[in-house]
């Protein structure tokens, strides 16, 4: 399948690259948009099956965040960014006559469109059927006028909509984004923002852990049977002021800063700020029936995961990139095959000798292999992969996400009817391989410990 990236250098985009080429999925970025007539040039020369719209403008210049767009002269950039680029999309993917269906597309929105008159009363969550209802910013009130403009184009799917509309053949996601946070520090990442901030103004919000959601937005819209608005977030909410106390709690790091009331913020502030909690069932109604080889292709979630469990693994897998490099203290392994017979036996010892180790177990679960070999209940640092390992971006990206420390390889197919013949394909393969290890370890003095059959 190709997918048209527009976006594909942000923040946003270059993950969405990632995860797509990870699933074997080709990507081509869109021109830089200045009108319907780029975005249908594009649709023409690529003939996508998929569009991504990451387009978006929230800081500039030396200002990091949404304040730049309250500056004199930058209206023209935010309506261009963040209104403009995004229904130029929807339109040229739109059924007509260039095109005789429309092509399923997603559109990263927002959820900082809402506000409650008493930030603490969280009896209703926003759903994607209400209107917005907070224009404090310059931001909030273009990416809201987006918001109820995209919707009219029910095959954009708003990662931000009603209920899956089954009479159209074709989907426009649009998905609303809250508060992204990335498994690595990085200036768009909230955790690494509110910790370089002296005043916090706490107050409950739903937010995205990008890692989880990802992934699913990717694949409803592989789907291309899921459109409209759709709150892109964890399930749950959390304030500001939990999230540095766990992140103290895990990294041991004492953190300096003081709790700020909402009016004193105001008063500082060029804008506005949004805070609000948005209903997750329509998210979590969709992950539920989005078909298991669709969230296997692009290692999705099967079950919609709580904002809680996801920051505190983050804040726990910081501790262990920040901590000493002295590998006895903690280790991260990438194990393969590791729920075969001789594999799920090392990750039950490890995990149980050494539970604050980090163990990525990577198998492709064939008929010999059973997930359920693994004891996870004496340790919460394990996680299971189910993908194979000739996906070569997929195990790079498991070994710069976790930051492996070691490898431990166990994957192989030996169910021969006759292993012991020299000229079978596995005694073949384990001699090749047994001569590229000893290579490595006399050519670049790799450590490695040999543990077959001769």
């Amino acid at each position: 399948m190709l997918w048209l990236l527009y976006g594909s250098n942000g923040w946003i985009g270059e993950r969405c690259r990632e995860i797509l080429q990870m699933a074997g999925q080709k990507v081509v970025s869109g021109k830089r948009i200045t009108s319907l007539k780029d975005v249908e040039d594009d649709v023409v020369t690529h003939k996508p099956d998929r569009v991504i719209c990451a387009i978006g403008r929230t800081y500039g210049d030396t200002i990091p965040n949404i304040d730049y767009l309250e500056k004199p002269g930058i209206l023209e950039i935010n309506l261009r960014d963040n209104l403009l680029a995004p229904l130029y999309i929807a339109q040229a993917t739109t059924q007509g006559a260039n095109l005789l269906s429309s092509i399923p597309t997603l559109y990263f929105g927002s959820g900082c469109i809402y506000e409650y008159s008493d930030p603490n009363n969280l009896s209703h969550p926003f759903e994607e059927t209400d209107p917005p209802n907070f224009f404090g910013s310059a931001y909030s009130a273009v990416k809201s006028a987006t918001d109820q403009l995209i919707n009219g184009y029910p095959h954009v799917l708003n990662a931000d909509s009603s209920w899956i509309t089954l009479e159209f053949d074709f989907y426009f996601s649009s998905a609303r984004i809250r508060m992204p946070i990335y498994d690595d520090p990085s200036p768009r990442d909230f955790i690494t923002k509110i910790l370089g901030y002296r005043k916090i103004t706490s107050l409950p919000n739903s937010m995205t852990v990008m890692s989880d959601i990802l992934p699913l937005l990717l694949a409803l819209t592989h789907e291309g049977k899921f459109g409209g608005r759709v709150n892109a977030c964890n399930k749950g909410w959390v304030d500001h002021d939990w999230i540095l106390k766990k992140y103290a709690e895990k990294t041991g790091e004492k953190l300096d800063y003081v709790l700020e009331p909402i009016n004193e913020q105001k008063e500082r502030l060029a804008a506005r700020r949004s805070n609000n909690t948005l209903s997750t069932d329509k998210l979590d109604h969709w992950t539920k029936i989005l078909p298991f080889e669709t969230k296997k292709l692009y290692y999705a979630p099967i079950v919609l995961p709580e904002l809680t469990k996801s920051i505190e693994d983050i804040c726990a897998q910081r501790a262990l990139m920040f901590s000493t490099t002295d590998s006895t203290v903690t280790r991260n392994l990438l194990v393969t095959g590791g729920c075969g017979f001789i594999g799920s036996n090392f990750i039950n010892h490890w995990l149980k000798k050494y539970p604050n180790d980090t163990v990525i177990n990577i198998d492709r679960l064939d008929p010999c292999s059973n997930s359920e070999n693994i004891d996870t209940s004496v340790s919460t640092k394990y996680k299971l992969v189910a993908a194979s390992i000739n996906n070569k971006d997929l195990v790079l990206h498991l070994m710069k996400q976790y930051q492996v420390t070691h490898l431990v390889h166990f994957a192989g197919s030996c169910h021969e009817t006759a292993t012991l013949n020299p000229t079978n394909p596995y005694a073949a393969t384990k001699a090749a391989a047994e001569f590229l290890v000893k290579s490595y370890g006399e050519s670049f003095k790799l450590n490695y410990v040999r543990n077959d059959n001769i």
